[in-house]
Parts: C-alpha cells; sequence; structure tokens
C-alpha cells in the first residue's frame, strides 16, 4: 500500500479477483519452497514422527500446505490495517506468535488441569479459528502418536480426526473463507477510495 503497487495495477485494469489471485499463487510458491526445505531438514535430522514413514511426511506436508494455504490470506487480511510494510510484518508476526505458539502451550496446561479443563474446552474453539493454532496442534499430535507408538500403543492412520483430520479440516476452509474475505475487503475498500476521489 506504501508504494501504491497494487493501486495501479486496479487503476491500469487489473481486476481485485486476478490481482489478489496471482499474489496469493505467488507467495503460496515461495512458501512450498520453504517447506519443502524444512521437511528435508526434518529427515536429515532424523524426525521420525514427522517424516519416518510414507503416511506421516504425507501428513505433515499436507499440514504445512493447509497452514500455508489459510495464514497467507489471513495475512491479507491484516495487512489491511496497516499501511508501513515494517509495522504489519512485525504485527502479524506477534499475533501468529500468540494465536499459534502461546495458544497452543496455554490450551495444553489448561486442558491438564482440573481447574481450567471445561474453560479449555470453550476456548480450544476460539483458537482452531487461527491457522497457527492449528498447526501447533497437528505437530503436537503427530509427535504425541510417536511417543505412544515407542511405548507399544497401537496407533491409527496420522489423517485420523483427532490427529491430523481436524486441524487440517479447518485449514482447509479457512483458506477459502478467509480468501473470499480478502476479496470482499478489497472491493469494500477499493469503492471507498474511489468515492473519495468522486467528491475531492
Amino acid at each position: 500500500r506504501e508504494s501504491k503497487a497494487k493501486h495501479v495495477q486496479l487503476a491500469s485494469g487489473c481486476s481485485v479477483l486476478a490481482y489478489w489471485t496471482g499474489t496469493y499463487c505467488f507467495d503460496m510458491l515461495q512458501y512450498l519452497a520453504v517447506t519443502a526445505a524444512v521437511l528435508v531438514v526434518f529427515a536429515a535430522y532424523g524426525e521420525t514422527a514427522f517424516v519416518g514413514t510414507f503416511e506421516n511426511l504425507a501428513g505433515t506436508s499436507m499440514l504445512f500446505a493447509a497452514y500455508g494455504a489459510s495464514v497467507i490470506p489471513l495475512s491479507y487480511c491484516y495487512a489491511f490495517a496497516f499501511t508501513s510494510p515494517a509495522s504489519a510484518q512485525v504485527a502479524i508476526a506477534g499475533i501468529n506468535f500468540v494465536t499459534g505458539f502461546c495458544a497452543v502451550i496455554a490450551s495444553y496446561v489448561m486442558k491438564n488441569l482440573d481447574e481450567t479443563r471445561e474453560v479449555n474446552k470453550v476456548l480450544v474453539k476460539v483458537y482452531r479459528m487461527f491457522p497457527p493454532y492449528n498447526l501447533g496442534e497437528g505437530l503436537i499430535t503427530l509427535s504425541a502418536r510417536k511417543v505412544a507408538a515407542d511405548v507399544g500403543l497401537p496407533q491409527g492412520s496420522p489423517f485420523d480426526y483427532d490427529i491430523l483430520g481436524r486441524p487440517l479440516l479447518h485449514m482447509g476452509v479457512q483458506s477459502f473463507v478467509i480468501f473470499v474475505a480478502v476479496i470482499l475487503l478489497e472491493h469494500v475498500l477499493y469503492r471507498s477510495l474511489a468515492d473519495r476521489v468522486r467528491t475531492q
């Protein structure tokens, strides 16, 4: 927004849908390249909980891909509130840290305390509205599955609803809903800007 590059493209005839679809695809490709590098690091360090079997590798890959697909448009929504790229980057990183790492730790602690277990059941429904929490929850359940397997407990598929199924479903829905929200927000803001220009 600071450089007005988006405004120039929209004013030149590029549609809102085409602009955001192109931006989303470019960002997603960059994200997937980083994800591939992360998976290589997991394999190099022997993280069998995530890449030890084909099922684990497929589940981890889908979890990261679903996270990128949902958190990228969410970041676009957050960015509408900022005019400075630096401020947006810091704020969005902070929001994702709180809704991801902090929320996952808080949920884990609260569900293991009798006094807060019932409250946590309500809060988790709010946490799951944010992709960073779903990513953290998925990684923790994959790790817990590996620990359970190490002590001889029977394990189902990593794609079971209670393991990766739930976070994958939530982030899949969020990726579509949030992207639609981006388009709607852009239409509202662009129309508001156009109205201000006409009245000047």
